[in-house]
């Protein structure tokens, strides 16, 4: 929010009195805002003593007019004229128009019964509002900005407006404007405003929003910023960051699990994980010979990032200023396409503020990644990829394949790298870094101070596991070959979306008078995540849901009960998406027979934690966080996920009415962990009852007895229920 006036600064920031919002006075020819930003036209300076002169030959031209006032502004001389006799105006017109031949380098402007003398250069309310725009970051196609006003000098901003943004003019006449759309007074603009707030109230539950930057928060903010779309997902790092203390730039496959071996105490255990995929993101940028670009290196002037949940979209503009007191403006977007699962893409806009010169680019596939981003698992082996192959596909695109090492999957990502001025591409020299797992392109750009370097980096995801593909590295390869620039695919990502959000789109009718109105925003970043981990691409895709999602490494992107939590909303909106997860259980229906065979039970006993191929995943030890210590994990003992799925099977057929699906598939499954249930009761002759015996219960904190020699508890109630 921003008022452009032509009062002096100090003037309208006394009137006016909000805090936290831009202020333009002098026809913009001074501006302050939020986080320090401050602004007065270089050339308007020189100009003060002339000023001073012409306001000292007014005040005694017109001193004998009743209810002149000749007022002096810092940069502007106004002469009002509202309370001066009719017959006196025009004697008015003729001083101000003899003072502005007289001081050539003073322009003469007009306003609501009011002239007034200003140096005469190139600068007036719309440069101003353009000014803003730019220091802002929102001088960018999704914004729309618009500009009420009822001044002849608010002209120059209904102008600028006239291709990006929208124009109010207010007032009852019928002036040419440039505006749009017309106010008749104040009190319709102040009915205009209230509805206005009303509406970005409601579309502000539609983002979420961080105003700085905090270190210690980061690794929170990238999972919750996390973008996929049920293929795959990146988690919301900064492209230019890498595994620190601070950040963790995880890409994950839906099922994309490997197997990993770990010694520990004279002991060798086995972990299946959901794998860290090369780091696509790669995007940085420096000063030649100085240090890539570090958030933690700078002095930040400002900083927003933004999700939008409705276009699956990740904004982040900041400003900067490095120790050479070169300031910097970024804005970043980021997309996960959910139209087309294999396309990801990003857009970096880099403008030089107060300086020019080289800088130098970096677009790399970083494959030398590891799972590394949960600590209580830092004791075990987490390398999983290996190197197939990399190379340089033609002058903007680079390939990297790799191997998951133990279940041999091939993951091949491409990238596109494209440098724009103006629209137009760069055509420069490309230097290409390669070392084991890892391939890089690295280019120089030569900018003038203000001027905007578009980098739009478009990277494509293939696997050896993918339907209706020769092999994956050609269908990468090809795939980002043919993908259209960020714009069009920034269009057909939002189409997709808003596709999701009609089935989707739960909306609870709070307004701004609701205390409760941020539970609206929170509801739909529930349904965005979930949204990003199972959507219409998981129809192809033999995968169950994970507990955190496809968003990292927690609990290693395994199987758990947490259908029974989202079923109530998938069914009813696409239940085909619920038959795929609950296909995921019958495909390993096999593996739970045998390990219900194992341990002397008939039918089939699904595991409390399930990856690939639907064996027991939970650990057999954990490293207690607190104690330091490895610990008997127990909780595989949690019997009650056979329950659950039971019951989603059944859910699913209640609304459904799919009676294939239950003939063919879900039958089979309820029968055989009916046998199990069956065949794990004991009956207690001395209560006359069956029990169910050594389990776990949701309540994993108490998984035995105390003093017992054997784990788990006897006839947990909700297992029991169940």
């Amino acid at each position: 929010v921003a008022v452009i006036s032509g009062r002096d600064l100090k003037d309208v920031k006394e009137r006016v009195g909000i805090d936290g919002i831009y202020y333009a006075g002098s026809h913009g020819f001074e501006i302050e805002g939020p986080e320090y930003l401050k602004m007065e036209y270089e050339k308007a300076g020189s100009f003060l003593p002339l000023l001073d002169e012409a306001e000292e030959s007014l005040k005694q031209r017109l001193a004998h007019i009743g209810g002149c006032q000749v007022e002096r502004k810092k940069f502007s001389i106004a002469v009002h004229y509202r309370n001066v006799e009719d017959r006196d105006v025009k004697f008015i017109e003729e001083v101000v128009n003899q003072a502005a031949l007289h001081y050539a380098k003073l322009r003469e402007s007009y306003g609501k019964k009011v002239y007034e003398l200003q140096p005469n250069v190139n600068w007036d309310k719309g440069k101003a509002l353009s000014w803003l725009l730019d220091a802002t970051e929102l001088d960018r196609p999704d914004t729309i900005p618009f500009y009420i006003g009822d001044d002849l000098t608010d002209e120059d901003a209904f102008a600028v407006l006239q291709m990006q943004g929208i124009g109010v003019v207010v007032g009852e006449g019928s002036r040419h404007t440039s505006a749009k759309y017309r106010l008749k007074n104040p009190a319709q603009v102040e009915v205009f405003l209230h509805a206005l707030t009303i509406s970005l109230e409601e579309g502000s539950s539609w983002s979420l929003i961080y105003k700085d930057f905090n270190s210690e928060e980061e690794g929170l903010r990238e999972a919750l910023c996390t973008l996929g779309n049920g293929y795959f997902a990146t988690r919301g790092a900064a492209p230019e960051s890498g595994t620190d203390e601070i950040h963790y730039p995880g890409t994950y496959l839906a099922g994309g699990y490997n197997r990993l071996k770990t010694r520990i105490d004279k002991s060798t255990i086995e972990n299946e994980d959901l794998v860290n995929l090369p780091n696509w993101l790669c995007l940085n940028f420096r000063i030649p010979g100085e240090d890539w670009f570090n958030l933690t290196n700078v002095d930040i002037l400002s900083y927003r990032q933004e999700l939008d949940l409705k276009k699956g979209i990740l904004y982040r503009t900041v400003h900067f200023q490095d120790e050479n007191n070169r300031q910097t403006r970024l804005l970043n977007r980021s997309l996960v396409h959910m139209g087309n699962m294999h396309i990801a893409a990003i857009e970096t806009v880099i403008i030089p503020v107060n300086w020019y010169g080289k800088i130098e680019i970096c677009s790399a596939l970083d494959g030398q990644v590891t799972n590394s981003g949960v600590k209580r698992y830092k004791n075990l082996n987490n390398k999983h990829l290996e190197e197939v192959e990399s190379k340089q596909v033609d002058d903007n695109t680079i390939l990297l394949q790799v191997r998951t090492n133990q279940s041999k999957l091939n993951i091949s990502e491409a990238s596109r790298t494209q440098v724009f001025k103006d629209e137009s591409p760069i055509i420069m020299e490309r230097l290409l870094v390669k070392k084991p797992a890892y391939i890089a392109q690295h280019f120089t750009v030569e900018l003038t101070e203000g001027e905007k370097l578009s980098i739009e980096k478009v990277v494509s995801l293939f696997t050896s596991r993918d339907a209706a593909i020769s092999e994956c590295t050609l269908e990468s390869e090809k795939a980002v070959l043919d993908a259209p620039r960020f714009n069009g695919l920034l269009q057909t990502h939002t189409i997709a979306w808003k596709h999701l959000w009609h089935s989707f789109e739960i909306n609870l009718g709070l307004n701004s008078s609701n205390n409760s109105h941020p539970i609206q925003g929170i509801l739909r970043l529930y349904i965005f995540h979930l949204l990003e981990s199972a959507s219409m691409h998981s129809l192809d895709i033999d995968v169950g849901m994970p507990s955190r999602g496809w968003h990292g490494e927690a609990y290693r992107g395994h199987i758990f009960w947490d259908e029974l939590i989202i079923f109530p909303f998938l069914i009813y909106r696409v239940p085909q998406i619920a038959r795929t997860l609950l296909m995921y259980r019958y495909r390993r229906l096999k593996e739970a027979r045998k390990a219900a065979y194992k341990l002397g039970y008939k039918g089939a006993m699904y595991p409390w934690q399930s990856g690939s191929n639907g064996r027991e995943e939970s650990q057999k030890v954990h490293l207690n966080p607190v104690s330091g210590h490895w610990v008997r994990d127990n909780t595989h003992l949690q019997r009650h996920i056979n329950a659950a799925i039971v019951y989603n099977i059944w859910q699913y057929y209640q609304v459904t009415c799919d009676l294939e699906f239950l003939s063919f598939y879900g039958a089979e499954v309820i029968l055989e962990i009916a046998r199990f249930w069956a065949s794990m009761a004991t009956y207690n002759k001395k209560l006359d009852r069956y029990e169910i015996l050594g389990v776990v219960g949701p309540d994993e904190y108490h998984d035995s007895y105390p003093g017992a020699k054997s784990p788990g508890v006897n006839n947990n109630a909700y297992t029991n229920v169940m």
